[in-house]
C-alpha cells in the first residue's frame, strides 16, 4: 500500500478539496482507507506502450520520478505531471465521499465563529468538479500518448484548474 506522502502533500489534497488543516487533519489524510483508494486508483490504469518505461503505472511513475526534472524528456514530464494530478484527485475524490461528516456546521476559535447553514450544498459543486476531473485524468492516462484524445483532455483539465470551473 503506497504512502500518500510519497506521491503528494496533504496540503495539495486540502487545496484540491478546498479545506483547511483544521477541517481535514493530517491524521485523517494518513488513514489506510485513503492509501487503499490511491493504491486502487494506481492499479485501475492499464499502462500502454506510449507511456515511459515499463511495468505497472506505479512502477513507471516511480522510475520517471527518480529522474531529475531537468533531465526528463517532454513525454516523461507530461507523464509525471498527469500521474501526480491523477493521484491527488484520486485521494480528493475519496475524501469527498465522507465530506459531509467532516464539515463542521459551526467553526469557532473563541473570538469569532462561522456557521455553515448547509455544508453539503456548499461543497456540492466542488464534489462534482473533483469527480469530473478525476474521470478526465483517468481518461487522459488511459489514452496517454494519443494526441487525438490526450491533448484535449489535458487542456480541459488545465482550463478547469485555471478558471476554477
Amino acid at each position: 500500500m503506497p504512502l500518500i506522502t510519497t506521491y503528494m502533500t496533504y496540503n495539495e489534497v486540502r487545496l484540491t478539496v478546498g479545506m483547511a488543516s483544521d477541517e481535514l487533519s493530517d491524521t485523517y489524510l494518513a488513514s489506510p482507507v485513503l492509501a487503499n483508494a490511491l493504491s486502487l486508483a494506481m492499479s485501475s490504469i492499464t499502462p500502454n506502450a506510449n507511456m515511459p518505461s515499463t511495468g505497472t503505472l506505479k512502477a513507471r511513475f516511480d522510475i520517471v520520478a527518480a529522474i531529475a526534472e531537468a533531465s526528463r524528456t517532454a513525454t516523461e514530464q507530461k507523464f509525471y505531471d498527469l500521474c501526480r494530478m491523477y493521484f491527488i484527485y484520486s485521494v480528493a475524490n475519496e475524501v469527498c465521499i465522507s465530506l459531509s461528516s467532516k464539515l463542521p456546521k459551526v467553526k469557532a476559535d473563541g473570538k469569532a465563529s462561522l456557521t455553515r447553514f448547509s455544508p453539503e450544498s456548499v461543497y456540492k459543486d466542488t464534489v462534482a468538479a473533483i469527480a469530473d476531473r478525476f474521470s478526465s485524468l483517468a481518461s487522459a492516462l488511459t489514452s496517454f500518448g494519443s494526441t487525438a484524445t490526450f491533448v484535449p483532455i489535458l487542456m480541459a483539465v488545465v482550463s478547469a484548474i485555471v478558471t476554477g470551473k
